[in-house]
């Protein structure tokens, strides 16, 4: 949808990004990456890519989540929070977020380091994994 909407927009001449909530466009100038705890944001990013985000903090209800984890057969996001940039597009960006917060963590930064066109920030527990080129999206790196 996010895509579609950005693509419209363009058609008509408009400039700008779209936001989906944790979902956006390819940004126009700096972004924040929401801290799931509150407080400071994780990281700003200054990008073209697109981006998504999935956490449980800002969908969860009780102990209802938006993320299924069929290995575990429950319902919960296995990380604290999920940043995907994503050079394609947001539908790319936004499914590979879902995917990797469903994901074991070794096995989601398998999965992240060899998605060609992808970079990611996944924080688990509390420390930060990035993928190898993440830290060029960020801004004042």
């Amino acid at each position: 949808m996010v895509d579609r909407a950005a693509s419209a927009l363009d058609g008509i001449g408009r400039q700008g990004f779209v936001s989906g909530g944790g979902d956006m466009s390819a940004p126009t100038g700096p972004i924040a990456v929401e801290n799931p705890a509150g407080g400071r944001p994780l990281r700003t990013l200054e990008t073209d890519w697109c981006v998504a985000t999935s956490a449980g903090h800002r969908r969860s209800r009780g102990d209802v989540d938006h993320i299924y984890d069929p290995t575990a057969e429950r319902v919960s996001s296995r990380h604290d929070s999920v940043t995907v940039l994503a050079r394609r597009d947001c539908m790319e960006a936004d499914a590979l977020a879902t995917t990797l917060a469903a994901t074991p963590l070794a096995s989601a930064r398998s999965l992240a380091e060899e998605w060609g066109g992808l970079e990611a920030l996944i924080v688990h527990e509390g420390v930060f994994y990035t993928t190898e080129g993440f830290d060029d999206h960020v801004a004042g790196t």
